[in-house]
């Protein structure tokens, strides 16, 4: 009862942000570049651009050659092809007639800098961008780790979260363990770690803008250290659906990624 209440108000949330869109004239839209590639057509090349706009995924194509503005944010002027509510939960159209980069920065563009700037060779930089950051792959790098068949391992999702928490873990211990020993050895480590672990990766997860597959691997890990707390059995297949639920009420979204 209490997921199908949340998953209404998040539903009618995003309803109410479907209905600021103005599909009648030219508009004008902030929103950062997420995905830059060409695509060509009829022997003529262009770029599609996948954009985020207030928690909403636009596409859009410009036909001018473009340099390298993946990650950057930009204020585009045109218009938004008309769609409905189910499309706009995946994502809708919209026609740029000009666009101008803006100075816009946030704490992840730091530490792409950060990354970059330790790395001479741009593909190292884009590969440990994607490794620690979600970022995408270069269409390069994409090509080749599908060809080895190690995209998934690339790819932030419950692979990383075991190796993270379980390096995170590992270092709190090293402070934990002589502390409890000393002043109250009375108290669990695993547990009292274990919160500290989630907390940790809890502040990962706002750093990766709840990226739909470390998000999934969260919830099921964050579920099955709770169903451990509680002495519940952990290899149910109520726990998926739980996480499933959860995940979908928490981020309706979901259902299209």
């Amino acid at each position: 009862m209490f997921l199908s209440l949340l998953l209404a108000i998040n539903l009618y949330l995003e309803y109410l942000n479907y209905q600021k869109l103005d599909f009648s004239k030219p508009t004008s839209l902030n929103a950062q570049i997420l995905l830059q590639y060409p695509k060509t057509k009829d022997q003529k090349t262009y770029f599609v651009l996948k954009l985020q706009s207030k928690g909403m995924i636009f596409y859009t194509t410009i036909k001018e050659p473009l340099k390298n503005l993946q990650y950057r944010h930009a204020q585009f002027f045109g218009k938004i092809k008309s769609c409905s509510f189910l499309e706009s939960l995946r994502s809708c159209f919209f026609q740029t007639y000009s666009f101008s980069l803006t100075r816009k920065h946030n704490f992840k563009s730091h530490v792409r800098h950060f990354i970059d700037s330790a790395h001479e060779n741009a593909l190292v930089g884009n590969l440990y961008r994607a490794l620690f950051i979600g970022d995408s792959l270069n269409k390069d790098l994409r090509d080749r780790a599908n060809a080895l068949g190690i995209n998934h391992l690339l790819a932030i999702s419950g692979f990383h979260l075991g190796i993270l928490s379980a390096s995170v873990y590992f270092l709190f211990s090293l402070f934990y363990t002589p502390l409890q020993k000393r002043y109250f050895p009375y108290r669990n480590a695993f547990y009292d770690i274990g919160v500290l672990v989630w907390v940790f990766l809890l502040g990962y997860l706002l750093l990766l803008d709840f990226l739909p597959s470390f998000f999934r691997a969260f919830l099921m890990g964050l579920l099955g250290f709770l169903a451990c707390f509680f002495g519940v059995r952990l290899l149910s297949f109520k726990l998926l659906i739980l996480a499933c639920c959860i995940a979908i009420a928490l981020l309706p979204k979901l259902l299209f990624s």
